[in-house]
């Protein structure tokens, strides 16, 4: 026999890590974010800071390759190529 409080964890738990997932950056980009959940939701899930230390942890010294075909596009800094842009970018040097 569970207690209450297992049974509304267990049943309201699937809710918040979708929420964590769909606003973390990964499944919709920042940009594409409607701007109120951009600079509420976006900032409010943990989700955005631990995959984000996930990433540069395992990302660290892997070689970019800029290409036409790639699933995700991204603005480079002003006057910077891809390449130079994503060497220099924090995290990512």
């Amino acid at each position: 026999m569970t207690s209450a409080d297992s049974l509304v964890a267990a049943t309201l738990m699937p809710f918040f890590i979708i929420m964590c997932e769909l606003f973390n950056g990964i499944l919709q980009p920042h940009a594409n974010m409607p701007v109120f959940w951009k600079y509420t939701m976006y900032y409010a899930t943990p989700f955005t800071y631990w995959i984000g230390g996930v990433l540069t942890s395992v990302l660290r010294g892997m070689p970019v390759r800029c290409q036409g075909g790639e699933l995700t596009m991204f603005q480079s800094p002003p006057n910077m190529t891809c390449a130079t842009g994503t060497t220099t970018s924090p995290g990512l040097a």
